[in-house]
């Protein structure tokens, strides 16, 4: 799957230098993006991370950095997540510790964070639709559609995520039928 991480920087570099989503400069743009939320905010954080780059080819170093970076950051609000699902679920601190420890030191969640792939954002972004679901559930109104809305854009980081909203849907009224508002 590393081959993976290399179309999305090679798309976000091309992107962000204005060739269009394309992986070779000159061979026309094509819809390659399985991760087209990956590959934009790549693609915009590209213009900060230049500045960082090493000597030689400064503008791949900037597409690695760019995406250790995203992950790496992306990797922490999963955690952090986590932790408040896990807290909102089982009501103890040190529990929602321990839950969240497990997927610090979980091989596949590092490899995740730093594959350069959109991983760490899909699951933040299920985590934080998680939590909205959690808290927001039990309300009327605009602010119960909030993680619906939420849910609906994850299809953009990645396309599973085009069931979430479904999910969402089916625990409000399962919620609803059961009287647990």
């Amino acid at each position: 799957p590393q081959d993976d991480s290399w179309i999305h920087l090679a798309l976000a570099r091309n992107a962000s230098d204005g060739h269009g989503l394309t992986t070779n400069v000159g061979h026309g743009t094509i819809p390659a993006p399985t991760a087209p939320l990956w590959t934009a905010v790549l693609s915009s954080t590209l213009s900060l991370t230049r500045s960082f780059a090493a000597p030689g080819d400064p503008a791949a170093w900037a597409a690695v950095l760019a995406a250790k970076g995203l992950g790496i950051g992306c990797g922490i609000a999963t955690l952090l997540l986590t932790l408040l699902v896990a807290r909102e679920l089982l009501g103890q601190r040190m529990t929602a510790a321990a839950v969240t420890g497990l997927a610090v030191f979980n091989p596949r969640f590092i490899w995740g964070v730093l594959s350069g792939l959109e991983v760490p954002m899909y699951v933040a972004l299920v985590m934080l639709a998680v939590l909205a679901q959690i808290r927001l559930r039990d309300r009327d109104g605009p602010e119960s559609h909030q993680t619906l809305q939420l849910a609906a854009h994850g299809g953009w980081a990645r396309p599973q995520l085009i069931l979430l909203p479904h999910l969402v849907l089916f625990d409000s009224y399962r919620t609803s039928k059961r009287g647990d508002r």
